[in-house]
């Protein structure tokens, strides 16, 4: 009887055993599963998160494509706005050069011109220079009634050397300038080739640059209106047809540089006129 006892209770023992095991596989088994759920749940997730994001590219690539489109648009508005405005700003010396070339040649009647030197950028711009000239020729050429006030040798002397910055301790000082040197070598190897940058003093330059003046003034400039004053000018201008001018205010240094504008303003161009007469009166 207790062989049989202990029999019984060591195979109770074993059954009651069985069922934790089964337990724990039934659980792994879940575990798997629902890991491997997760996975597919991460995975579709991420596929929809990349998507997503590769949709938001593309409209966000469309939209910037959109806005510039639309800056482009506006930019173009803003232009026109611009160039309808009757007063508006050029550029700075001697840049604005081709747009007084432009008013110079749409004169058809009448052309009036108040600016400090008869060779206007010659120094600055040779090639503006020769255009400016030219433009003024052919326009005498066709009939076109001319007008230039400019100042006279002593007043164009003195303007020279406010520009350049010349007194009494300045010696070599107004080329020391790198630009200077540049615009002063090419002036030289027109005016005088056998001139020197390092060598040249300012009463050199200054009388090569009145001689230019000069021979404009007699042979360049024949047939037009040519009156030269000793006022001091504050503004420079070029009138063409009383309907349409580019006027400019001069720094006298040549440090600061004219600015140039544009205008159509029939109030501010009768304002020009004035002075204009003015100037001629006070020579």
């Amino acid at each position: 009887m207790r062989h049989g006892t202990c029999f019984r209770r060591r195979l109770s023992t074993h059954h009651a055993g069985a069922a934790p095991h089964s337990a724990v596989a039934e659980l792994e088994v879940v575990r798997l599963h629902f890991l491997s759920a997760l996975m597919d749940a991460i995975t579709i997730t991420l596929n929809a998160l990349a998507i997503l994001g590769f949709a938001l590219a593309i409209w966000q690539t469309r939209e910037a494509i959109r806005q510039n489109r639309q800056t482009i648009e506006q930019a173009k508005h803003l232009d026109v706005i611009r160039e309808s405005l009757s007063t508006r700003y050029l550029e700075q010396f001697p840049h604005f050069v081709p747009r007084v070339v432009e008013v110079i040649q749409s004169a058809e009647r009448n052309l009036l011109i108040v600016c400090d030197y008869p060779c206007y950028a010659l120094f600055s711009s040779y090639s503006m220079w020769l255009s400016y000239e030219a433009a003024i020729k052919q326009a005498a050429n066709r009939g076109v009634i001319v007008s230039i006030s400019c100042l006279t040798a002593d007043r164009r002397r003195e303007v020279l050397r406010e520009q350049f910055g010349i007194t009494a301790c300045t010696s070599d000082k107004w080329k020391s300038d790198t630009g200077v040197q540049g615009l002063l070598k090419a002036f030289l190897r027109r005016e005088a080739p056998d001139g020197d940058v390092a060598n040249i003093r300012f009463s050199e330059f200054e009388e090569l640059l009145e001689a230019a003046h000069t021979i404009t003034m007699k042979h360049s400039f024949r047939g037009v209106q040519l009156k030269e004053v000793a006022s001091v000018l504050p503004i420079y201008f070029w009138i063409a047809d009383d309907v349409q001018a580019v006027f400019s205010i001069p720094s006298w240094t040549n440090h600061d540089r004219e600015q140039g504008f544009i205008t159509s303003d029939n109030k501010l161009i009768l304002a020009l006129r004035k002075i204009a007469g003015r100037v001629s009166n006070v020579a």
